[in-house]
């Protein structure tokens, strides 16, 4: 009653309704139809064709429908209201007729009702109704039906729960015009939009969805469609003239939302800009309705700006029963006036286009051409019927039930009309074959179906495509005369396009063929700045599937401040995602070792940054894999395993996270001694021996080389740190005196002299001529870089850790022939170069760093990039194989046959706990320990010679030998030569003779004297003569009486200084992160000793009466053989780094990647 009652005052605000088309009939249909344009904000005289054709298409077919009797006795009916465009108008006449079918119900023995309701022809008017009809209740909530109406908001069926189309909605349009725009090599545009909810909602829509593909909105500029329409005018030459972005480069490509009105006068705009030089190629959206004159003058001739312009439409096919309807109205006298007698707007349009009424005069009727010309097709026509053909087939199946006799019956009056709207929901018409005995030939022809899903929109059928790309060009008839070119579709599997049929145009009005179009993008010799940071965004590589590797990747550097990606790595990042991505479809490809389920992958993107791949690791486990859609994809069940990291910097709290998860990683290149701890990682894994085996490496090519001195240059953080602790460690059992030891901080940005302090801190130690690198890797080209251009020949002899290896840096090293390093080699697989041989970027990758990746490595730019500043374009010959000298990190291989271990360990844990089971089942979410014991088992032929091996050890660390290097030059070219190798399973060989010595000649770096010597290593009393012995033996007689008596007071002594000792310690902090506690015996030297305080830092402490040594002593952090007259002095270094004006390095924290 309550509903009844503001219905009954609304309506008495009313004047008397103003019906446009009236087709009378039994059961009612209501239409809203903008049949005069409007100009500056207010309605006009001026008709707009298109929707005049629309409405007749409406009433055509409830004709054709009631002539062959469709509903048994009842003959459907049809009012028209005018809404002018203009949304307030539209919820008058909304209201009136929602009025008029109450009076109607109370009458409905005597009057027809109506049943629904077509329209309105824009989304803002649409919505505007649609509230309306949706906030009535249920039992008087008119059924609505939109047929133009593509905005993505009416898809709210919360909101509108009576609204159904049959238009595709405008997620299924934008996201054929970003595969368009893919197609065209499209990355740098601008969108024009009109200001109202179908434009601002398409706009948005389009700005997120091209940037997921790599596409930069660099602009978005609204119209407000209320402006006069010079000033219109004027905005649009305006915008189009000030088409570039803050830094001057031109936008390309213009993307348009909004209805035919605006983009005439977009179109026109054109006209009044002095060079089309600097015009944007023009994609207009569905509005336009393939209305050919909008883009021509007065004459039929087109505007030259819009030639090779595209517009979007629904599928649309031609229906030539209303088509000979239409040009027979236009054709002859007496059907036109027959015809115009439910539809007075008919006389209106032929009057205004031909200036002649023929009710009122004779008139000279139309040929085809003059037909074409004035009176097209629009393909809303076909729409409408169809959105009438669904709303005759409701009525007639709801009046069956009701009435199975046929006719309007009493029954009828007290069917609520939200029946109507409850038997179209389940609906799936026949548009060709449900509408006996009258047919459309082409909906039959075309198998079309309408079906709607759970927000009533559309549903596509898989033979009909959702959108059709049109392009303006010259017509394939009339070769003078330009019109729209159907060339493409796009279906759910993405669009399919013409390049035969497509043409483009040049400034001066010549034709282009492809591939020569126009293309929007960044200019030459420029760098588009709102769009250089696209490729960090993400953070995630996804590959679906049903269960799911994890791969923990540096792609980027890290950044300036914490949680920020820096730049792409050049090397040691992307070529390592890219082996467990093949590992994985190779795994694929064999059906094996997981038969039934498709393995997915996850590439998480680290950024060097240690706090923000565990943000990434917590962020997928708590929210889920962020989708293209929006929505959040759980993985938590379906997650095989991890793979990574790099460094051990990165692998360090990633395993943290990932054991409190319960999930195994298997790392490929992380080496940390830390990192061996199964108390606090038992899930962790990795293929590379760990640090504390290449200290005996280093050593032993010391001690080979008859030197005992040595200097350490180390990085911050676990890496680093875990190798200096490993060397300082090793060295009493080798004999070898560490005299200097320099910690290298990690400078972001860092210039060749930023890293000079280092050899500043050498030369102080100049007769010390080894010098053992434990770098990271990231942070090693740039030191070598600085030695490369500084250091004299034969200066030092370098001797670097795996971190170097026999990485791509040989231009860094060309001045340091004759060092030394050592690496942990595995051959990359012939399969794998041809793979990464292959991949070459085309603009719409799905894998966004593969473009920068291999720009930054081929050092050029593909014409879609928005970073052009290096000049030199790549071609389809720039390609990451042998003939650009490409090289890959040396832990690539490891990656692969990681990712191969993780695979089959997984088979066989799968088939222990889950049986056949293609998915994760609990129990193997549950017992990652069974999952390391098979990895432990798992055998891998890592060497190509057909023998598989035991590749991990009873610890989970990996077994791989160490090849030592030495760099030569061959014809003048540095390169890595094998000298020595190390095996895993014992033994050392070391070919001197095949060695290139820094200089050219052989030297020594031994202490200069015997009492120097004696400092760092004291003398052992070989003298075994009984003279010597007996001695030896008083000696001990009397040490062991003395001890006896002051073994009480020396006890009570040590208990009182205990607390002031403890108080003048000086405290070691343990490796980075890691709190690693080294034993006495592991750093026992004949000096010192080390021990843990309460804290658990680590105190280093004279045997020589018990005194502490403080920052300012003679003994170093290592508290191993370190000379005391070689303590490295970092303030004085730093100092005269200062001097020379290179900033002090930046201390971050101990984030570490090799």
């Amino acid at each position: 009653m309550i509903t009844k009652f503001l219905i009954i005052i609304v309506f008495c605000s009313f004047v008397e309704s103003h019906v446009e088309i009236h087709l009378p009939g039994d059961a009612i249909v209501g239409g809203l139809f903008p049949f005069h344009k409007s100009v500056n904000g207010e309605c006009s005289d001026e008709l707009d064709y298109a929707v005049v054709q629309e409405a007749e298409a409406v009433k055509w077919i409830f004709n054709k429908l009631n002539q062959g009797n469709f509903i048994n006795g009842v003959k459907l009916g049809f009012k028209a209201y005018a809404t002018c465009g203009k949304s307030d108008l539209a919820q008058k006449w909304a209201e009136q007729i929602v009025f008029e079918n109450y009076h109607m119900s109370l009458n409905c023995s005597d009057e027809a009702r109506y049943v629904g309701l077509i329209g309105p022809e824009s989304s803002s008017e649409a919505t505007v109704v649609g509230k309306l009809l949706g906030s009535m209740g249920p039992s008087n909530r008119l059924l609505q039906i939109g047929y133009s109406t593509t905005a993505l908001s009416l898809s709210d069926k919360s909101r509108y729960p009576h609204f159904f189309r049959v238009v595709p909605p405008d997620k299924w349009q934008i996201q054929a015009m970003v595969d368009l725009m893919l197609k065209l090599n499209w990355t740098y545009v601008a969108v024009l939009y009109e200001d109202d909810i179908y434009g601002n909602e398409a706009s948005n829509e389009l700005i997120a969805s091209a940037k997921a593909s790599g596409i930069c909105v660099n602009k978005a500029i609204s119209v407000n469609n209320n402006l006069r329409t010079d000033e219109i005018v004027d905005f649009f030459s305006h915008s189009l003239g000030n088409l570039s972005d803050q830094d001057g480069n031109r936008i390309g490509g213009l993307v348009f939302f909004g209805g035919s009105q605006l983009a005439r006068l977009l179109a026109l705009s054109t006209n009044n800009l002095t060079s089309r030089q600097t015009l944007p190629v023009f994609i207009f959206s569905e509005g336009v309705n393939g209305q050919n004159e909008l883009f021509k003058f007065g004459n039929w001739t087109p505007i030259p700006a819009t030639k090779g312009s595209y517009t979007l439409n629904p599928f649309s096919v031609e229906l030539t029963e209303f088509t000979e309807h239409w040009q027979s109205m236009l054709k002859k006298e007496s059907t036109l006036l027959a015809e115009s007698k439910a539809n007075s707007w008919l006389l209106d349009l032929f009057e205004e286009q031909t200036g002649c009424r023929p009710d009122i005069g004779t008139c000279s009727f139309l040929n085809d051409e003059e037909i074409y010309h004035k009176f097209p097709l629009v393909f809303y026509s076909q729409y409408a019927v169809e959105a009438a053909l669904a709303i005759a087939w409701t009525i007639k199946h709801v009046l069956s039930d009701a009435c199975p006799s046929g006719g309007i019956c009493p029954r009828f009056c007290d069917v609520p009309v939200s029946d109507f709207i409850t038997r179209l929901s389940g609906s799936n018409i026949n548009l060709g074959m449900d509408f006996h005995p009258f047919y459309v030939k082409s909906f039959r022809e075309n198998k079309m179906t309408l079906a709607f899903d759970r927000n009533n929109d559309v549903q596509l059928s898989e033979n009909i495509p959702a959108y059709e790309v049109q392009i303006f060009k010259a017509c394939a008839d009339v070769i003078i005369d330009f019109c729209f070119v159907k060339v493409g579709n796009y279906k759910n599997n993405g669009l399919q396009f013409d390049e035969v049929i497509a043409r483009d145009y040049a400034s001066n009005g010549s034709e282009l063929i492809w591939p020569n179009f126009r293309k929007a993008q960044c200019e030459d010799f420029s760098k588009c700045m709102d769009c250089t940071v696209d490729d960090r965004v993400s953070g995630i590589y996804h590959i679906p599937g049903d269960m799911y590797v994890i791969g923990i990747v540096p792609i980027h550097d890290i950044g300036v401040t914490s949680l920020q990606c820096g730049p792409i790595r050049p090397t040691g990042g992307f070529e390592i995602s890219e082996a467990i991505v093949y590992a994985i479809k190779r795994t694929k490809k064999l059906n094996m070792p997981i038969p039934n389920a498709d393995i997915g992958v996850l590439i998480i993107d680290t950024c060097n940054d240690k706090m923000l791949i565990q943000q990434r690791i917590l962020s997928l486990h708590r929210f889920g894999l962020p989708l293209d859609t929006g929505e959040h994809m759980f993985i938590n069940n379906r997650v095989i395993g991890y793979i990574g990291a790099l460094g051990s910097g990165i692998s360090i709290p990633a395993a943290e996270t990932t054991t409190r998860l319960g999930y195994v990683q298997v790392s490929y290149g992380s080496t940390s001694p830390v990192l061996s701890d199964r108390n606090k990682f038992p899930y962790f894994m990795r293929l590379p021996s760990p640090d504390d085996k290449q200290a005996p490496v280093i050593l032993s090519i010391v001690q080979r080389l008859k030197s005992n001195l040595i200097q350490l240059v180390y990085s911050e953080g676990a890496y680093g740190e875990g190798g200096r602790d490993s060397i300082v460690a090793a060295a009493p059992n080798f004999r070898v005196c560490i005299a200097n030891i320099i910690p290298v901080a990690e400078i972001v940005g860092a210039r060749v002299d930023s890293y000079s302090y280092i050899l500043d801190g050498l030369r102080e130690h100049s007769d010390v001529r080894y010098v053992v690198f434990f770098l990271r890797s990231h942070v090693q080209p740039r030191v070598l870089e600085m030695l490369n251009q500084k250091v004299n020949p034969g200066e030092f002899l370098f001797i670097g850790s795996e971190a170097w290896g026999i990485r791509d840096n040989l231009q860094y090293v060309s001045n340091l022939e004759g060092s030394l390093t050592i690496a942990q080699r595995i051959p990359v697989p012939d399969a794998f170069r041809e793979y990464m041989g292959r991949l070459h970027p085309n603009g719409s990758d799905s894998n966004a760093w593969l473009q920068p990746y291999m720009e930054s490595r081929l050092d050029c730019y593909y014409q879609w990039s928005f970073d052009k500043l290096s000049g030199k374009k790549c071609n389809e010959n720039n390609r990451l194989d042998a003939g650009t000298n490409y090289k890959m990190d040396t832990w690539t291989p490891f990656a692969l046959h990681a990712t191969q271990a993780l695979l089959m360990g997984a088979q066989q844990a799968l088939v222990q706990l889950c049986g056949n089971s293609s998915t994760v089942c609990d129990a193997y979410r549950t017992n990652p320990d069974v999952l390391v014991q098979n990895i432990k088992e798992t055998k891998l032929d890592l060497t190509n010679i057909q023998i598989p091996a035991i590749v991990f050890d009873e610890n989970g660390d990996g077994l791989i030998d160490y090849i030592v290097y030495n760099v030569q030059k061959k014809y003048g070219i540095p390169t890595y030569t094998e000298v020595g190798s190390w095996l895993a399973g014992g033994g050392f060989q070391f070919w001197e003779d095949k060695l290139i010595h820094p200089g050219g000649a052989a030297f020594q770096s031994v202490c200069s004297g015997q009492a120097e010597c004696d400092r760092c290593f004291p003398p052992v009393n070989d003298d075994n003569t009984l003279v010597g012995f007996i001695a030896a033996l008083a000696v001990l007689a009397v040490a062991l009486v003395v001890t006896v008596v002051l073994l009480v007071v020396m006890i009570i002594w040590f208990r009182r200084q205990d607390k002031a000792v403890s108080s003048t310690a000086m405290t070691i902090p343990a490796s980075g992160e890691t709190d690693v506690q080294v034993s006495e015996s592991r750093y026992q030297g004949l000096h010192s000793r080390q021990e843990q305080n309460e804290d658990g830092s680590m105190s280093i402490k004279s045997k020589e009466g018990g005194q502490s040594f403080t920052d300012s002593d003679d003994l170093d952090i290592s508290g191993g053989y370190i000379h005391p007259e070689y303590k490295y002095k970092s303030n004085n270094i730093m100092n005269s780094s200062q001097n020379n004006e290179i900033p002090h390095p930046k201390k971050y924290d101990n984030t570490d990647f090799k």
